[in-house]
């Protein structure tokens, strides 16, 4: 299809255009919005001068009719010389939308072959990715996260049965995603999507808001814009529609189009770049009878409709003119048998489609009533994480550049420990814990337990000198790997000692309120000889009182009495003012508020990613 997409770049949100050309490798990329008639215009010079490139113009093959279909629609039908076959291609690229490189090369091989499944077509015989490597990428930034975008293109490429065999990649001052789908079917092989007829039913098979979900997932990095928004819909809310949109995104419309010639389509178009009430227009112009559709229900990322509204005319989702990226099939069908395609693509996919409007007679047009239903389609539950092999490649980058120097700080049972195992699991980092090394040190009674036992126990701070000396040596045992460092500095002593001879360069302060924190002291279990803590209500042992690896009993702190820990947030309240100033005024504070470490987590995994690829 002739088309342009608004789709927001990864990072400032901003919309962006996306033109794309059926059966044309010919792609033009422009930054701003193109109305459709007027961009249909222009692409009547691709037509051939004696007209053999103009819609639904037939080719014979044994007296049968193999139609040709050019611009205007999703994919380019081409009749062969070799008789009764066809060549069935597309392209299509753009900018990237989401932080997951791996992700957005799946997304973008989905959105490139969606064009033969509007087609009907679920054969896909052969690929080609383009690329455009962004000249503003530092070769780190190049090397970590092109191989992820080449990855999840060829595993999506691979997921629907085809192969990447060739393309092209050029460098330019915007990065570009795209690829070329190319098939040659048999007539029974595709589905010319021309032949609605009064009383059938339109479907979609995923829902809207991809568009708005991307955005306001950048907005939570960006005050101004999250204000506009944050009275209509949590932090949380934006994460879990972030994951609903990069999954449906990433999903393949093969199953979809496999039911269309189960369930006998009349024609079909893939909801992209000019929203819902653009596809569905287009598609309604090239109908051979007489009519029109009304689209009559909205299936919408959950919150996404009420962020849309809180944003004014920006995204205009719920008139359809939102842009969507490797959206669903809008599909019409007999009226006797959508129910039965959504029932049989939801048992196939584990996904619902929806009956969403109906074709009436009329002039070939399309609309939305005035006050459309807006179904609220739950998000993922989970939280997303950034995919393994994104993991995998900032960890070897980290391990070769052996410069990963960091702290993280905060207050006794603030969830320093909980949160320091996830980073380094996550980013297959050392991990130095002054805690577990004093605790060490006292039950192995050694001459550096003694000497500080009576400091831990009473709850004060060991003196300078044994911490900066403990720690020296820590440091110097890991030799080149890469650390980060929990429980020290406390003081600002030594925080400029540590500067001096192992310079830091990143600081993790969890800022968790005092009452929760004495909460949880309450509540808190340990396996001494491994360090593993756990917390009654919250991160449970599996078998109570267990250790949940090896079975052990689980003990309470000596140091977890409540007296004792209270006094210890006192001071630690006193010594730690000084060093965040310390460590503000060189540029490395990294501040993160919250109640408990799931809320805490997602905010430090986008720092700790985003300083990795500097």
């Amino acid at each position: 299809m002739a088309e342009l997409q608004g789709t927001p770049v990864a990072q400032d949100a901003l919309s962006v255009a996306q033109l794309e050309l059926g059966g044309n490798p010919n792609a033009l990329a422009l930054r701003r919005p193109f109305d459709p008639e007027v961009l249909g215009k222009l692409l009547e010079g691709l037509q051939a001068d004696d007209g053999s490139a103009q819609d639904h113009e037939h080719a014979h093959f044994m007296h049968m009719a193999i139609p040709r279909i050019g611009i205007g629609m999703d994919s380019s039908v081409t009749p062969l010389r070799h008789g009764g076959l066809s060549l069935v291609q597309t392209t299509d690229f753009f900018y990237p939308l989401v932080d997951d490189p791996y992700m957005m090369g799946k997304i973008a091989c989905a959105n490139v072959i969606s064009d033969l499944y509007a087609m009907g077509v679920t054969e896909c015989d052969n690929m080609l990715m383009l690329l455009g490597v962004s000249t503003k990428m530092t070769e780190k930034e190049r090397d970590v996260v092109v191989p992820l975008i080449m990855r999840g293109f060829k595993d999506s490429a691979l997921e629907a049965g085809t192969t990447v065999t060739g393309g092209q990649t050029v460098v330019n001052p915007w990065c570009t995603i795209g690829g070329v789908a190319s098939t040659v079917c048999q007539p029974n092989e595709y589905i010319v999507p021309d032949n609605a007829v009064v009383g059938d039913v339109l479907v979609l098979t995923k829902p809207l808001g991809t568009q708005v979900a991307v955005n306001a997932h950048q907005w939570l990095d960006q005050p101004d814009r999250w204000n506009r928004i944050k009275l209509v819909v949590s932090e949380d809310d934006v994460r879990k529609a972030y994951q609903r949109a990069m999954d449906s995104m990433a999903r393949l419309n093969r199953i979809a189009a496999r039911l269309m010639h189960k369930y006998n389509a009349h024609g079909a178009t893939d909801v992209t770049g000019f929203g819902l009430l653009g596809h569905a227009q287009n598609l309604a112009k090239h109908q051979k009878n007489e009519v029109s559709f009304v689209i009559h229900n909205l299936p919408v990322i959950a919150k996404m409709a009420a962020v849309a509204k809180a944003c004014g005319n920006m995204f205009q989702l719920l008139q359809g003119h939102s842009a969507e990226t490797s959206g669903g099939l809008l599909i019409c069908l007999p009226r006797e048998q959508a129910a039965a395609y959504c029932k049989d693509i939801e048992k196939q996919e584990g996904y619902q489609a929806w009956i969403i409007g109906i074709v009436e007679k009329g002039n070939r047009t399309a609309r939305i009533i005035d006050k459309p239903r807006v179904i609220e389609v739950p998000a993922k539950e989970k939280d997303g994480e950034l995919c393994d092999d994104l993991m995998v490649a900032l960890s070897t980058w980290c391990a070769k550049a052996a410069a990963f120097r960091a702290v993280i700080l905060g207050a006794p049972a603030s969830g320093k420990g909980t949160m320091s195992a996830r980073i380094v699991e996550q980013f297959k980092l050392t991990h130095i814990s002054s805690g577990d090394k004093l605790r060490l040190h006292m039950n192995n009674k050694t001459e550096l337990g003694k000497a500080v036992s009576n400091y831990v126990l009473s709850g004060k701070f060991v003196p300078d000198d044994i911490m900066i000396s403990m720690i020296n040596e820590e440091i110097k045992a890991v030799g080149n790997q890469n650390w980060l460092l929990d429980g020290f500095p406390r003081t600002l002593t030594q925080a400029e000692k540590l500067q001096k001879i192992h310079p830091i360069n990143l600081v993790l302060y969890l800022d968790v309120p005092f009452e929760v924190i004495l909460n949880r002291v309450k509540n808190r279990w340990v396996h001494l000889p491994s360090g593993r803590v756990y917390n009654i209500g919250f991160n449970s042992p599996k078998v109570p009182g267990k250790d949940d690896v090896t079975g052990e009993p689980l003990s309470k702190r000596d140091d977890d009495k409540i007296e004792i820990v209270q006094r210890r947030l006192q001071e630690y309240s006193n010594a730690t003012k000084p060093i965040l100033t310390f460590y503000s005024n060189l540029g490395l504070l990294n501040t993160f508020q919250g109640n408990t470490t799931d809320e805490i987590w997602p905010h430090i995994k986008r720092i700790v990613t985003k300083f990795l690829l500097q």
